[in-house]
């Protein structure tokens, strides 16, 4: 059995793995959530692609635990659902041409 990468989740054994993704320069989202695809969800730095958005992510260990809680519409109650220790931070990765990451990697050396 091949080891996991630092980072990213455990998922040899076919379980169930929750993390919440924070999508970092979003301040509403009101995107369709079935057309979500996500590569590499078992590697370090992950890729989100939500609609026409693009996303790299970095996994993060919370301090504490998140509490997912879904609405009870009749009873206007929260109701338990799922709880993570682990957050999926996102971000829209940069692109740069490539003479000037040449540079950049030249004066960091």
């Amino acid at each position: 059995m091949s080891e996991k990468p630092p980072g990213a989740p455990d998922l040899s054994d076919g379980d169930e793995v929750i993390v919440v993704a924070e999508l970092e320069g979003i301040s509403e989202f009101d995107r369709d959530l079935d057309s979500i695809q996500v590569v590499g969800i078992d590697t370090p730095t992950p890729y989100l692609q939500i609609g026409g958005m693009v996303f790299k992510g970095s996994y993060k260990d919370t301090v504490g635990t998140h509490l997912l809680l879904c609405k009870e519409t009749e009873a206007q109650q929260y109701k338990y659902r799922l709880s993570t220790e682990k957050d999926l931070i996102c971000r829209k990765p940069v692109i740069l041409p490539k003479e000037h990451n040449t540079q950049c990697q030249e004066k960091s050396d």
